[in-house]
């Protein structure tokens, strides 16, 4: 599972703006918003999958695993709780 720590580096690694950054590709958010959520919940990406907006803002995506573990979680990484 990740850590506080991991994420935060992946922050402050991640650029402040998008001045110089390359056009975005097709489903390459969508790749990283799979990998970033894998590698919070400490899952292979495999076990997250994108349902529904890959070409929206607002995405519907499937996790798999034990649900009380998963919820535990996203909840560490969001600050819910």
């Amino acid at each position: 599972m990740a850590t506080e720590e991991d994420l935060k580096k992946a922050e402050e690694e991640s650029p402040e703006d998008d001045e110089g950054a390359a056009a975005p590709t097709e489903g390459e958010a969508n790749d990283a918003l799979i990998a970033l959520l894998a590698q919070a919940a400490g899952l292979p990406p495999r076990d997250v999958a994108l349902v529904s907006g890959a070409t929206a803002r607002i995405k519907r995506l499937t996790i798999a695993g034990h649900g009380p573990t998963l919820a535990a979680a996203l909840e560490k990484i969001s600050g819910v709780g």
